[in-house]
């Protein structure tokens, strides 16, 4: 209940397009990156370019780069360990991955 009276839940399901969802099946391997890089995969559909940036865990952008290809090598050789936040943007859209450096 909201101030007496029942809550009501809207879903919208709605699918405005399926490209939207191709950022989604984007890899990450391997992921913790143990060995001073990680690769991007991206998967066939793919709208390039697409903008690759890397968030530390305190939100400091640490890596910007705009790629034009299916798959991409970054290096973290220069990376503290830890937690960070890979972002991807295309025309397509968003998405997020959680990315571990070091072991």
């Amino acid at each position: 209940m909201v101030g007496g009276a029942p809550a009501k839940l809207i879903q919208n399901d709605s699918v405005t397009s399926v490209d939207e969802f191709v950022l989604q099946d984007v890899k990450v391997v391997p992921n913790p990156a143990v060995y001073g890089f990680f690769n991007v995969d991206f998967p066939a559909g793919t709208k390039f370019p697409v903008n690759v940036q890397i968030y530390s865990a305190s939100g400091a952008l640490v890596f910007n780069k705009e790629l034009k290809d299916n798959s991409a090598t970054i290096k973290t050789d220069d990376f503290t360990n830890g937690i960070y936040m890979l972002q991807i943007r295309s025309s397509e859209g968003l998405t997020s991955r959680k990315i571990i450096i070091g072991d």
